[in-house]
């Protein structure tokens, strides 16, 4: 039996197969890839255009397993460098690209592995995500955190429904959220993002991101 204090893989597209040279080799490249995606994302989402971002960043497969370690998610909280909301929330949202992010569920695992949302907490309740962070228990998920400093206490929304074969898009540039730590089985899911400004095909700074992560 295999013990692994690494409770999560992350794939980057660069790491997929892709031996014949071609996106077309790897299905998640494939769909990743897909004008028809696109399009139906963004008459979704409303968006003027989306594009693909062209470095790993832009999709990878997360492999969330059990470890041999006490880690309470299997996918730290975190927010994302896409903003997927076009309502106005005040200077948080500046700086960050507009687009659409997503998770196509591939493997559900048996135990654990519930995505948790605070969507009360955003980038603006320094205290508030420090608290979640620290406090947070994958046994007792919607419990609520006591924000020091502050009389509304982070709760949390708890998904447990089944995400394989599913698409799930949300708003996570400016909300809090994770994954709550995988106790048994393997959860298995394709992440992606998509921004509304055609990117440059390649930067400097977003191969040395890429490589940073993957």
């Amino acid at each position: 039996r295999l013990v692994t204090d690494v409770n999560m893989t992350a794939v980057g597209s660069g790491h997929m197969d892709s031996a014949g040279g071609g996106v077309e080799v790897s299905p998640v490249q494939w769909i990743y890839h897909s004008p028809h995606l696109r399009e139906f994302l963004r008459g979704v989402m409303g968006s003027s255009s989306l594009h693909p971002y062209m470095n790993d960043l832009g999709v990878a497969v997360n492999i969330m397993r059990p470890t041999g370690s006490s880690a309470h998610t299997a996918l730290g909280f975190h927010f994302d460098s896409i903003s997927s909301s076009h309502k106005p929330s005040g200077d948080s949202n500046r700086f960050r690209p507009q687009g659409a992010t997503g998770v196509i569920g591939i493997t559900d695992c048996q135990r654990g592995g519930e995505r948790v949302v605070f969507k009360t907490v955003n980038r603006s309740r320094v205290g508030a995500v420090r608290a979640v962070v620290e406090q947070y228990n994958s046994h007792r998920p919607g419990a609520e955190i006591p924000v020091p400093g502050e009389s509304n206490a982070a709760q949390a929304d708890v998904c447990t429904e089944p995400t394989a074969g599913m698409i799930y898009l949300f708003d996570g540039g400016d909300v809090l959220h994770g994954v709550s730590a995988v106790r048994e089985g393997v959860r298995i899911a394709a992440v992606f993002l998509f921004q509304e400004d055609s990117p440059p095909d390649r930067t400097v700074d977003g191969d040395e991101s890429a490589r940073f992560f993957y």
